[in-house]
């Protein structure tokens, strides 16, 4: 759970908006179904995302494989029919080598988690022509606040 919690500080850390607070962050253990880059699996997905939510009103959802970090994040969020749909506007990849930020276009599609298992899915496509993918599925355990005392 520590080493979860430090790559998100990384991400916040790295996050375009560096002035932004934390202000949650939610862990949420479940199973990473698929994470893409460029159509190509990511290897080694951990089966546990974190939501991290900034003062700016950017949110990002992070998903860790083999250590290296991928945060898809946006600052528009809308709710429709139970559901919360977040925009994304930049995908940042943070590995031992260095940080990538991506100018993307795209969406994250999920259920609320503290109802109980909530699927997640997140499709953004790069400036550059480079599509990343998300798709996650929590296993009812209600999320962590990884702030909380």
């Amino acid at each position: 759970m520590r080493q979860f919690a430090l790559f998100a500080i990384i991400v916040g850390i790295t996050t375009p908006v560096q002035a932004a607070e934390i202000t949650n962050m939610f862990i949420m253990p479940g199973f990473c179904e698929q994470l893409r880059v460029d159509n190509k699996p990511v290897a080694g997905c951990e089966n546990k995302i974190m939501q991290v939510v900034y003062d700016s009103g950017r949110a990002s959802l992070v998903a860790v494989a083999e250590g290296d970090v991928y945060s898809f994040s946006g600052t528009e969020q809308r709710v429709r029919n139970g559901k919360i749909y977040q925009g994304l506007d930049q995908v940042t990849i943070a590995t031992a080598s260095g940080t990538q930020n991506h100018t993307v276009t795209g969406l994250c599609e999920f259920e609320d988690p503290f109802a109980g298992a909530a699927s997640f899915t997140c499709k953004a496509h790069g400036d550059d022509g480079i599509i990343y993918n998300l798709v996650f599925a929590t296993d009812g355990t209600p999320p962590e606040d990884s702030m909380a005392d």
